[in-house]
């Protein structure tokens, strides 16, 4: 045999698998939606059954329900041979994706069929107004949104708007209930990914002016074309950004711990939060077991929107006691994104719209800035508010202290947010030491106040106190992995930097992979600004939303420019 008719046995051979393997693929497969269900059914290949063993049906997880080391879908059933299943307990209004994958007589999986679906209930008449309305008020914009609607038929939402200078209102927008998102995938070289979604139920308006009164409602529409009455008037005013005040803020209280209270109370009456401000959660007494959706998330969502502060709020500071992990992804990193407007992120959250934007923070994204007041003990939270307000009544800017970073590297890596994170120090004027490897506790003085460093486990950086208003921080996977251990247990760089007397800090609670992690040099330029807080430069500079970071510190803590 020569090697051309060799070529030729092998070519026809692999031919024949790749046909082989591509008859096994399901024909004509439909998804039937129901009332809290939704129906798959497709057809075998004819004469398939000598090549098929059966069908596995798959469901892809929701972007927030991903994690580290959480695959990203799971099996629901193998049917063997049977062509149709039904899925039940799903929750009407949601979006739902199956993976249909053929295997052969030896159980291996060759082809894949991806059929999304989105159970819904029937009504009788017209659609249902659009429930849970809101706006939120920014520079020259403002944004509204909805709930989700849970009826099967709906294909969209129209807007109207009607301002001062209006004579009448008028249908300025037209929002799918199904849209194409394209957003890029986290991380250096990320790719751009294009994917069906159910529309988070918002819509901004660019098209208005600081100053004008506009009035908004809205209405569902559905597939026959009927419409829903419309939703009460909502009456939004753009306006520039102001100094954020105790009336932006929300604290959260874990109400079955008489401290958490304590430092809420003690952190209202510093920063003048009103009352109404401070929310009891019914967290868990045993914090493993606790439930985000049924324990914080929906009791949140529900108070903000019953006391008209949904949209109203910037900041949502959980307190000493609440929870910092939950389902394998950050509670802050969830709370900053409460009513899941952007949970579309597959591996590491979803990317953060306001991520490296010198824009003033507003609640037109649908989002809302997080840091905790929390520590070791309760003393230790509410000394975070007091050393917060004792820097700014001293007037401290960037140039009150210098900035000591570290980074222990092999010789042929480098982390380019630190080398940034001294440039901008020296452009700003701020006295910069940087150290390959450790710091000796001797080598910082008490000059100190910002820091960096990271990829070893914690030693003490500095003899002594921090000053109030220092910043410290390190990158490695546990930074926060806990917040209270007991004396002489392993300490978290985070517990470790609180104890020690820093006013802030921040850390991950998971393995954020290098590029989740909060970027120091956009972290330290903003803030060394005086043009944004200390949660302000935080969420600015942490790339995604829905994962592993958290910040702790007075949110409102603000450099003098």
């Amino acid at each position: 045999m020569n090697v051309k008719t060799a070529a030729f046995i092998i070519f026809m051979l692999l031919h024949a698998a790749a046909q082989a393997y591509a008859d096994t693929s399901a024909r004509e497969a439909v998804v039937t939606n129901g009332d809290g269900r939704i129906t798959l059914s497709w057809k075998m290949p004819d004469n398939s059954a000598s090549r098929i063993g059966g069908y596995r049906v798959y469901q892809l997880r929701d972007g927030t329900e991903l994690a580290y080391q959480v695959g990203d879908n799971f099996l629901v059933k193998d049917v063997k041979k049977d062509t149709t299943l039904t899925i039940k307990g799903l929750r009407n209004g949601e979006q739902y994706v199956f993976i249909l994958k053929a295997y052969d007589q030896t159980g291996k999986e060759h082809d894949a069929t991806y059929l999304p679906g989105y159970p819904g209930s029937d009504p009788d008449g017209k659609p249902a107004v659009p429930k849970n309305v809101y706006g939120a008020e920014g520079d020259n914009r403002v944004a509204l949104f909805w709930a989700k609607n849970t009826e099967r038929d709906i294909i969209g939402y129209e807007v109207f708007r009607r301002c001062s200078t209006d004579d009448r209102m008028r249908l300025i927008s037209r929002v799918p209930k199904i849209v194409r998102l394209t957003y890029t995938t986290p991380g250096e070289g990320g790719k751009n990914v294009t994917a069906q979604f159910v529309s988070p139920g918002v819509t901004q308006d660019a098209k208005v002016k600081n100053g004008d009164i506009c009035t908004y409602l809205v209405r569902s529409v559905n597939k026959a074309g009927a419409v829903s009455d419309f939703s009460a008037p909502l009456g939004l005013q753009p306006r520039p950004a102001t100094e954020p005040t105790g009336q932006d803020v929300v604290l959260l209280v874990n109400a079955r711990l008489p401290a958490s209270e304590e430092v809420a109370q003690y952190s209202a009456k510093k920063r003048n939060v009103p009352a109404e401000n401070i929310v009891r959660l019914p967290i868990n007494r045993n914090l493993d077991m606790f439930d985000y959706v049924e324990e914080m998330q929906k009791p949140l969502q529900n108070y903000l929107l019953k006391k008209g502060l949904a949209g109203k709020v910037n900041y949502l500071i959980p307190c000493y006691g609440v929870p910092f992990r939950a389902a394998g992804r950050a509670v802050d990193s969830k709370l900053s994104d409460l009513f899941d407007r952007y949970t579309w992120g597959r591996n590491m959250g979803t990317p953060n719209p306001f991520y490296d934007n010198t824009m003033k923070f507003d609640g037109t994204y649908g989002l809302y800035l997080v840091t905790r007041i929390d520590g070791p003990t309760a003393e230790v939270a509410k000394g975070l508010v007091d050393k917060a307000l004792l820097a700014q009544q001293h007037q401290l800017n960037a140039r009150s202290g210098t900035a000591y970073f570290s980074a222990n590297f092999p010789a042929n890596e480098t982390y380019k947010p630190i080398a940034e994170s001294r440039a901008i120090a020296r452009k700003a004027g701020i006295a910069e030491i940087y150290k390959s490897g450790k710091f000796k506790a001797a080598e910082i003085g008490d000059d100190a106040l910002w820091y960096f460093s990271m990829r070893y486990s914690y030693e003490k950086p500095k003899n002594g106190a921090w000053r109030p208003g220092a910043l410290a921080a390190h990158l490695i996977s546990d930074s926060f992995v806990g917040i209270n251990a007991p004396p002489k247990s392993p300490k978290s760089w985070v517990q470790e930097l609180l104890e020690a007397g820093v006013t802030g800090t921040f850390g991950a609670v998971i393995e954020p992979y290098l590029q989740g992690y909060t970027r120091p040099d956009i972290f330290f330029e903003r803030f060394w600004s005086g043009d944004y807080n200390f949660a302000e430069s935080f969420f600015q500079a942490t790339p995604t939303i829905q994962w592993a970071m958290s910040a702790v510190g007075d949110p409102l803590y603000r450099l003098k420019k």
